[in-house]
């Protein structure tokens, strides 16, 4: 996760430093909002999760996945920033 986000720093335009949460279960939660868009990725022993979501409607306006290598998390960054 380390590796990640420095990577993230130095390639995604736009980038900023995350709201850091702890879950229930001690998972770590970062988080950004760009206008009305989120994306959230839990970090959970070795595997990261996410949920970005650009509305209030759980069936229509979210989406949740794995991020398993940089490329994955660029692309959620990019859509973040569009």
């Amino acid at each position: 996760m380390h590796r990640l986000m420095l990577e993230s720093s130095v390639r995604c335009v736009g980038w900023q430093w995350p709201a850091l949460n702890l879950g229930m279960d001690g998972q770590l939660e970062l988080q950004w909002w760009h206008g009305t868009k989120s994306l959230t990725l839990v970090v959970d022993g070795s595997k990261v999760s996410y949920l970005r979501a650009w509305g209030e409607d759980v069936q229509l306006e979210m989406e949740d996945g794995e991020v398993v290598d940089s490329p994955d998390f660029q692309n959620l960054w990019r859509w973040l920033q569009e």
